[in-house]
């Protein structure tokens, strides 16, 4: 059956199921539900995700939002291409080409057709900004050569600023290879984390312009073949930029490469769905943005396996229409000045936060009176009563109103300082503040076991209940919403910046002695090291830790490579382990 098919066979079930009226549960099974295909992103089943979406806020009767006409506000993207051939090969010292296995690279969506035989310049991380003190391309001759470089960026590096975080975007590296001429650029995963590896599979190249030189993303290990015959790896030379703190001089790897990529590009379709409760008075030029992405994985890097996605976050999309719903009714008629309330449903989150990203592009009037963000990614699975702020920790002046209302609701809020990726990252790249609600990690994170009957449906009702209570309280123009320096959220606790990582998921919540070990990375150093999730870590080093605010804190006294000794708790004996630090990777 074509996609055309699909895609009329699936909207022909979506016109036929009710308008409105579902209850979160109802409508998190719906999204995640085999009919939805994952709701990935330009495809079919995200496609019917949008529709029925948009039948739901249409049914709601909000007020539009500028930018979204009939609540949609549309992008286009090129996730990947119909490839016809594709070869990637290093010639030996008989003159022979060696090609590197089909499953260690790829050719990269916004990537040209064509033949290259050229030399490989290995330019670390692919980072220009010399009025930041960096450049990987310092010296270098680009014209005519396979440039290698590092897709992702070790914290520490840099100050902070927007213009380092622009410098750092891969379209701006790309950019600046294809300006000075290269044949191809070899886009390298991090030598660090398996993490690396699943970004690459899950094709996350759809924001790139597309034309300029050929371009591909390669393994770790492909890139250790590539530079073999110069007598590295990979690791080495990314731990030598970090360690030192400054970017090195491009390194020439003997010999050539061959390339070639025929492929055809097509152009996808996706869309975010918004809609407005208006202020009152001089305030409703002001205005507060609660988003949600409602896309998904679809049918996974194979193409075969189904990726519900029920928490990560058709929780999030069914907890924002239910707030809208809320607020809608408990506003109405309300004097006073108030805000502006947008809400958003991004789409293409999980491709790279399109969405959002594309919204930021095409900023609308009132983005330009954005005072604050906040997030719903990850909201169904609540525990021990506990709702997760990321980045509450730079936001005190929040915090009174959000415990107040979570108390109301039988939860507790918990401010972290640290805020990892989702939609309000972009918005924080604009630096406009941002928050994420969260329930905390699991091991079903973006994998087919992400599913509705592993949530806790009835956590969902005080999750609710909490931000009806506190969303008015943000509308209020007498609650002033800072900025935040970009060097503070570098450094959210003092000290130098986290370079080092243990490869666990830590637990954002404080709970009895230490921090718990959410969940271990496999073949990380916290793994080899012995540590196992439920270990409560009570020391790192010299330095206690009762909390992740404390666990962070720790980190930032830690270089790569450094031997730390990790006290912990596990079922109530006292053990201490030894794990050699690996640098952290974002």
């Amino acid at each position: 059956m074509t996609s055309r098919a699909v895609a009329r066979g699936l909207l022909a079930i979506v016109l036929a199921l009710p308008a409105a009226g579902l209850d979160m549960p109802v409508l998190i099974r719906e999204l995640s539900s085999p009919a939805y295909q994952g709701r990935r992103a330009g495809e079919p089943g995200g496609a019917l995700a949008a529709k029925r979406l948009e039948q739901e806020l249409a049914a709601l009767g909000l007020a539009p939002l500028a930018g979204f006409p009939d609540h949609s506000h549309y992008f286009s993207f090129r996730e990947e291409a119909r490839v016809q051939q594709a070869r990637l090969g290093r010639l030996d010292a008989a003159g022979g080409v060696r090609d590197l296995p089909a499953a260690t690279w790829q050719p990269m969506a916004a990537s040209s057709s064509g033949f290259i035989h050229a030399p490989v310049l290995f330019c670390g991380f692919g980072i220009v900004a010399p009025e930041l003190g960096w450049n990987d391309l310092q010296g270098a001759t680009l014209a005519g050569k396979a440039v290698l470089i590092v897709r992702q960026v070790p914290d520490g590096l840099g100050d902070g600023s927007p213009a380092w975080r622009e410098a750092c975007r891969l379209e701006r590296r790309l950019a600046a290879a294809r300006a000075g001429g290269a044949a191809a650029v070899l886009v390298a995963d991090s030598p660090f984390t398996e993490r690396a590896e699943l970004l690459r599979l899950g094709r996350l190249d759809a924001a790139l312009d597309t034309g300029g030189p050929l371009l591909a993303s390669l393994s770790a290990s492909a890139a250790d073949s590539l530079l073999a015959p110069a007598g590295q790896a990979l690791r080495t030379l990314v731990s030598k930029a970090s360690r030192s703190r400054k970017a090195q001089p491009p390194l020439a790897v003997p010999g050539l490469v061959e390339l070639e990529i025929r492929q055809q590009a097509a152009e996808r379709h996706s869309r975010n769905l918004g809609a407005a409760i208006p202020g009152n008075g001089r305030a409703a030029d002001r205005w507060i943005l609660l988003g949600a992405h409602y896309d998904h994985l679809g049918m996974g890097a194979d193409g075969r396996t189904l990726h519900p996605g029920a928490d990560d976050n058709a929780s999030g999309t069914a907890m924002l229409l239910e707030t809208a719903r809320r607020l809608q009714a408990s506003l109405a008629g309300k004097e006073g000045e108030r805000r502006s309330l947008a809400l958003v449903l991004f789409g293409g989150e999980e491709l790279g936060r399109l969405g959002s990203r594309s919204l930021l592009r095409a900023r609308p009037a009132w983005i330009d009176s954005l005072d604050l963000m906040v997030n719903l990614d990850m909201v169904g699975r609540l525990r021990d009563e506990a709702l997760q702020v990321l980045g509450g920790g730079e936001h005190p002046e929040l915090t009174p109103s959000l415990e107040r209302a979570a108390a109301e609701a039988g939860l507790r809020a918990l401010p972290c300082p640290e805020a990892p990726g989702g939609d309000h990252e972009s918005f924080r790249e604009a630096d406009i503040p941002a928050l994420m609600l969260f329930t905390g990690p699991h091991e079903d994170y973006h994998q087919p076991t992400d599913t509705a009957d592993r949530l806790n449906l009835e956590g969902l009702e005080p999750v609710a209940r909490t931000l009806a209570g506190w969303i008015p309280a943000l509308l209020d123009p007498g609650l002033a919403v800072g900025r935040v320096a970009p060097t503070a959220r570098k450094q959210p606790e003092g000290g130098a910046p986290i370079r080092v990582a243990l490869g666990i998921v830590p637990g954002y919540e404080s709970a009895g002695e230490g921090m718990t070990v959410q969940d271990v990375k496999a073949g990380s150093a916290a793994e080899r090291a012995g540590l196992r999730p439920g270990d409560r870590i009570v020391a790192l080093g010299r330095h206690p830790v009762a909390n992740i605010h404390d666990y962070t804190f720790a980190l930032r006294h830690f270089a790569s490579g450094d031997e730390a000794q990790v006290a912990l708790l596990r079922e109530g004996r006292r053990l201490q382990l030894s794990i050699r630090l690996e640098e952290r990777v974002r």
